[in-house]
């Protein structure tokens, strides 16, 4: 299973050697390098490959094994919606008395 969630940014790696989904993919149209956005993630018909649709092309069916998700290294926006007072949590409560 793949581990791509609707609303992840992904970007295209290449399909070179692998094969091509029936049909439905239409890889021309990525260049290697594009980030786009999947809407959809769902098994492709009766197989174990995951296949994705992306937010930019909708209604196209294109094989997962060809994405690879966007790694952020700039975490400052995620760290300004971190909780900002933790040190009740470092702290043990007391136990309660026996009953």
């Amino acid at each position: 299973m793949c581990g791509f969630r609707v609303g992840d940014e992904v970007v295209y790696v290449g399909s070179d050697g692998i094969p091509r989904l029936p049909e439905h993919e239409r890889f021309g149209r990525l260049k290697r390098g594009d980030i786009v956005t999947v809407s959809v993630v769902a098994p492709w018909r009766e197989t174990d490959l995951i296949a994705i649709i992306l937010k930019e092309y909708p209604g196209i069916w294109f094989d997962a094994r060809c994405f690879r998700k966007v790694q952020r290294r700039d975490i400052s926006a995620w760290l300004e919606t971190a909780a900002k007072d933790t040190e009740h949590l470092d702290r043990r409560a007391p136990a309660k008395e026996p009953v």
